[in-house]
């Protein structure tokens, strides 16, 4: 019964996702062997191997002997996935989906039902064609030497320090990557991954974004992109300007490792953030700073334009107190001094949120058309922000509000 049902399933994706995940283990498979496997003529099977260089994967072939790839990779697999996850994980996915090619997962996940609060679901693509990035940049990942997935939840009421997810999101993906045996790895503010502490080198981004309506739980999807390696195709797409990009393969993480990798992360992101609900950032604060990789360095604040009025030396912390009298937009184009780039259903918030004792709490909303700020009310009545940035009018959860202190303070 298991075995017919595995087989369908199988005979189900793409043949190219099937010649993929039998190449992986980067021995030679002649064509025959090949098309006997999937059911095809040997044509077909050639079609696919032509399909998988055209994405960029690199195939070698022998005359008389088959097909290999130049480098071994590991095919993503649901029901191992599944498998490998912790037991208490593994009874809050609602789904854990695998998708050959797709478009975004996270604007998947977003279009789809959200899940019940406190249940997750957690979709992973071979092929990421319109991944994003934060302040809407393209990511983009290599087949068989990336690691792309997306965590969906629900969150109902919505946590006090919400903007300090993307924070916290990066403490649980470095806690992933060391217990897979990364050195060198850190967190530079607020979203990427990166690989050394002089010299960065980007190995990955988080993306946070949240659908909220006036009423009901809030939709919040959490993107991973990991590069595992990062082949020539990947560093001569990065923009002008960019930090380079580098592979995790450089900090120890095995490439064929993918799904343990991927295991690894849907654990630590779930149960990270359903301690940030109940504790908020707080257990996650020391992690955070100890692996800031712009703590305590000379920064430039530059606008958007590209050009740099001024270079300032000054840790991150004073140069956020020194935005904070920045307009909204400003803050919002030149620094994103938020915890990620967490979206409304029809806006955008940009929002940061102070890390320790005389460190800044920013707070900003930026770009919001009229039909947006209904949204964006409700939204913000729960983090004490009013429209347009200014301090709500109400903030019945906290006494200090009520005292007026926190208008005084600007928050």
């Amino acid at each position: 019964m298991n075995g017919s049902s595995d087989r369908s399933a199988s005979d189900a994706q793409p043949l190219a996702q099937r010649v993929f995940a039998a190449l992986a283990d980067g021995e030679e498979h002649s064509g025959a062997a090949l098309a006997e496997r999937a059911g095809v003529t040997r044509s077909a099977v050639w079609k696919a191997i032509e399909t998988l260089r055209a994405e960029g994967l690199a195939v070698e072939a022998a005359t008389n002997r088959g097909y290999r790839l130049a480098q071994p990779a590991a095919a993503l697999d649901a029901a191992a996935l599944r498998a490998t996850v912790s037991a208490s994980t593994r009874a809050r996915l609602r789904s854990l989906e695998v998708a050959w090619e797709i478009g975004s997962t996270n604007a998947a996940l977003l279009a789809s039902p959200p899940p019940p609060v406190g249940v997750w679901d957690v979709l992973l693509a071979e092929n990421q064609r319109q991944g994003r990035g934060r302040r809407g940049r393209a990511w983009r990942a290599a087949l068989g030497d990336s690691l792309c997935l997306s965590l969906g939840t629900a969150f109902e009421p919505l946590p006090r320090e919400l903007p300090a997810a993307t924070l916290v999101v990066g403490v649980c993906v470095l806690r992933a990557l060391r217990a897979h045996g990364a050195h060198g790895v850190a967190l530079k503010w607020p979203n990427d991954v990166v690989l050394g502490r002089e010299a960065l080198a980007k190995a990955g981004g988080i993306l946070v974004e949240l659908r909220a309506e006036s009423a009901g739980a809030a939709h919040m999807v959490v993107g991973i992109g990991l590069n595992l390696r990062c082949p020539a195709a990947i560093t001569q797409a990065i923009e002008p300007g960019a930090l380079p990009a580098a592979g995790l393969d450089q900090a120890g993480i095995a490439p064929a490792s993918r799904n343990a990798l991927a295991a690894s992360l849907i654990d630590e992101c779930t149960q990270g953030l359903a301690c940030f609900a109940e504790q908020g950032f707080a257990p996650f604060r020391e992690a955070w700073r100890a692996d800031d990789a712009l703590r305590d360095r000379a920064v430039r604040v530059a606008a958007g334009t590209g050009t740099a009025p001024r270079a300032a030396s000054m840790s991150r912390a004073r140069c956020c107190s020194r935005a904070r009298t920045a307009c909204a937009a400003r803050c919002s184009r030149e620094r994103s001094a938020s915890g990620g780039a967490i979206r409304e259903a029809r806006g955008r918030l940009c929002l940061g949120v102070g890390l320790g004792a005389g460190e800044p709490r920013l707070s900003c909303v930026a770009g919001l058309g009229r039909a947006a700020r209904g949204g964006h009310r409700a939204l913000a009545r729960a983090r004490r922000v009013g429209p347009r940035g200014r301090p709500a009018r109400r903030c019945r959860n906290d006494p200090a509000c009520r005292r007026g202190a926190c208008r005084r303070r600007g928050r």
